[in-house]
């Protein structure tokens, strides 16, 4: 009998704006429907668990300029500001809206 094909992870690397210029991430286009639950949820503590768990990778500089580790939970809410994550949720939301080009 044959395996199923696990599922394909669809990926984008995008760009922040303004202040986080510079600034990029690889994010998770397609995630478990658990994410938009988190992300649609109004709880702050839930939107930092969905959007931490859409990032794959990133440039993300700490306070004194140097490399953030690793995505995870723990380094998103130890190190990214309110607006840093605004940033992060509305890049991801834009992308997932985008219409394709025909």
């Amino acid at each position: 009998m044959t395996e199923p094909k696990k599922p394909t992870i669809k990926t984008a690397k995008l760009e922040l704006k303004d202040d986080f210029a510079g600034w990029t991430f690889t994010a998770r286009m397609n995630p478990p429907l658990g994410v938009f639950f988190d992300i649609a949820s109004g709880d702050l503590q839930r939107i930092a668990k969905g959007i931490a768990r859409i990032i794959i990778a990133w440039n993300f500089p700490d306070e004194d300029g140097q490399p953030l580790p690793a995505p995870s939970l723990e380094v998103l809410t130890d190190n990214l500001t309110s607006e840093g994550l605004n940033a992060v949720a509305n890049a991801w939301l834009d992308e997932m809206t985008r219409v394709p080009p025909v």
